[in-house]
């Protein structure tokens, strides 16, 4: 951020900004309005006078235009304190404040005393993941202090496993210096030492003698290196890799009867400083593990013959710990963390499925999206089940009729207010067997077998709900899964992303796991619906969707996106968008508040959405403060 000098101007001139603003308007600054303000602090201006100008802002008149005093205290304090203000007393403050301005600077300077006031995202808004200034900053915040309980003692030996060449000695001391610095002291390290020169050789004799858990290893490789050792939880470690002192710690006491793998974050420290992070998401059974990361698994997953995990792994026995625990050397940065491209087949014979579309007027939507799935879909057993909810227009009545004509088609007749969720739960009554597809009326095909690929992934055992990638017309992203977040966020992941863009550590490129998907295109076994009750008819426009993938997980079961079944989706063409009506933005605001209260823990610790990102409406992810620390497991779900 070129307005300020270095990242102690960062830190100590921006968190006023940062905390006026918030106290005040509830909201960080903008880029520019950092800007704006940055030389009056830098000049040490008083705080109440950096707060006069904020109360003379159009946006502060309007927001307390009507609230009395004491209201505007109360809602102060709640910006600036959050969880705290409930143990702060209040009582005499404004004793001491003559004027709002006052009264913002006072409360500013108490919950900056206090680490009240998060700098990020304030400092550095819509910074991605990998921001130098914003990773500097959340460095300098946050690193080594992630909210939530911290790792309890454990005596559970943990054998790291490293292999050294000729040009790799002094790394591996490095490796080694930190290891000694952990806080959890049962560790063991299998050093295998491949063809060394007699200068490289005598170091790496001496790792073993200054610091006897450094076991040299008679071979040149990990298989060697795994056959050595000694402990039930086995790591790879690269040399030159550094783990934070209390890494191993948390490790050790992340695992428990039930699992079976831990892994962490990590980044790059070089002599430039650490960067480059990577804030990995939970696990899933698609997504290969973060290569060259600090991952600890269970002896019996490793395959003696190759020191690689194989076989597959339970979602349900393998943990994230999200925190940058190792700090890699540079020349092992950069390896995007995309799923192997690997094609699963359609059962044979072919599973019926119905695909089910809601319909109202819009012949021309009707008529593209019905084309595309009869003649254009080469999937052999699709019935097609048209819900009409009171079509009017005599062009979409014609296009009925001639619809209804087909064999493969039915057309259920359902006039009425709209209900997504009821109207959909109808649908499905009049299915007995296979798998439903509920696919809007303003999605088009591109691709004739989008429907096997979403076929063949949901009949993977364990799967119970399955997602496409929707472009919008001009082919950028518009759904690419559903991340959850604080307050009830539900975002679209990469939405507005250009088509080739495989995303942040691969998020984009391939086959994978979320907590959500859109009902836009949404596949899912007629047994799974009914399992589960289908979907809840409280939530009529929204919600419904993300609401059905949660009871689903809750269940046991994973809801994987593909980006190999690709569509082309005319978001909200029927019904239009909620924020451009009022009437349509209270029903989402209530809809909203009801998931809230059904799935809070859900919207607070998405296992997919990293607890130092956050995922904002334009499907960004951006950097953040800590969250927690760790997420419960899909077994702790069901």
């Amino acid at each position: 951020m070129s307005v300020f000098a270095d990242l102690n101007e960062i830190r100590h001139l921006g968190a006023p900004i940062v905390g006026l603003f918030r106290t005040a308007l509830g909201r960080d600054p903008d880029p520019l309005e950092i800007q704006r303000f940055a030389p009056s602090v830098r000049d040490r201006k008083p705080l109440v006078a950096l707060a006069a100008s904020i109360v003379a802002m159009p946006e502060y008149l309007d927001q307390y235009a009507d609230l009395a005093s004491t209201d505007r205290t109360e809602l102060f304090l709640g910006n600036a304190l959050g969880p705290e203000r409930a143990d702060f007393d209040a009582s005499g403050i404004t004793e001491w404040a003559s004027s709002d301005a006052e009264l913002i600077a006072l409360i500013t300077h108490i919950a900056l005393t206090r680490g009240a006031i998060p700098l990020l995202p304030g400092l550095v808004p819509g910074a991605t993941p990998d921001d130098p200034t914003a990773y500097r900053l959340w460095v300098s915040e946050y690193d080594g202090m992630p909210a939530g309980s911290q790792a309890t003692s454990s005596d559970q030996l943990v054998c790291l496993l490293m292999k050294a060449g000729d040009t790799e000695a002094e790394s591996a001391e490095r490796s080694v210096a930190a290891l000694t610095q952990q806080t959890h002291r049962h560790w063991e390290l299998c050093l295998a030492a491949r063809t060394l020169s007699p200068w490289c050789r005598e170091t790496i004799e001496a790792l073993a003698r200054d610091e006897p858990r450094v076991r040299l290893v008679e071979g040149h490789g990990l298989v060697e290196a795994l056959a050595a050792a000694t402990g039930p939880l086995i790591g790879v470690l690269s040399p030159g890799d550094t783990l934070s002192p209390d890494a191993l710690a948390r490790i050790a006491a992340a695992f428990e009867p039930a699992t079976d793998l831990v892994f962490t974050d990590d980044d790059v420290e070089d002599a430039s400083g650490r960067h480059s992070p990577r804030f990995m998401p939970g696990f899933s059974p698609d997504r290969p593990l973060p290569a060259g990361g600090l991952v600890v698994a269970r002896r019996t997953l490793f395959d003696p013959a190759t020191a690689g995990i194989t076989g597959q792994l339970d979602p349900a026995r393998v943990r994230h710990i999200p925190i940058v625990a190792l700090h890699r050397a540079a020349a092992k940065a950069g390896e995007p963390n995309i799923s192997a491209d690997v094609p699963f087949a359609v059962p044979q014979p072919p599973p019926p499925v119905t695909v089910i579309v809601l319909t109202k007027d819009h012949s021309e939507l009707l008529a593209a999206c019905s084309k595309g799935l009869l003649e254009q879909t080469d999937y052999p057993a699709l019935t097609l089940t048209l819900v009409d909810n009171g079509t009017t227009d005599e062009a979409a009545l014609a296009l009925l009729a001639e619809l209804e004509g087909r064999s493969n088609v039915r057309v259920l007749r359902r006039p009425g207010p709209f209900n997504f969720a009821a109207l959909n739960n109808e649908a499905v009554r009049t299915v007995t067997e296979g798998m439903l597809l509920l696919l809007n009326n303003d999605v088009e095909i591109l691709d004739p077998g989008w429907l096997s690929e979403m076929v063949a992934q949901l009949a993977r055992p364990g799967v119970g709900i399955v997602g496409a990638r929707l472009l919008y017309p001009d082919r950028t992203v518009q759904h690419a899964g559903i991340l959850l977040g604080p307050g009830g966020r539900a975002t679209h992941v990469g939405r507005g992303a250009a088509e080739t863009d495989t995303g942040y550590l691969g998020q984009l490129a391939g086959v994978h796991d979320f907590s959500a998907v859109t009902g836009a295109c949404l596949a899912v076994e007629v047994e799974t619906w009914n399992r589960v009750g289908g979907m809840d008819e409280r939530f009529a426009v929204t919600w419904n969707d993300v609401d059905l993938c949660l009871r689903v997980r809750r269940a046991g079961m994973r809801v994987v996106w593909t980006p190999r079944a690709t569509l082309i989706h005319k978001e909200s063409t029927t019904r239009g968008l909620e924020a451009e009506d009022a009437a349509k933005l209270a029903r989402f605001r209530e809809e909203q508040a009801l998931m809230l209260a059904e799935w809070g823990d859900a919207f607070e610790r998405d296992p997919f959405l990293n607890p130092n990102l956050l995922a904002l409406d334009t499907g960004q992810l951006v950097l953040t403060r800590p969250r927690q620390l760790a997420f419960p497991s899909l077994a702790s779900e069901a």
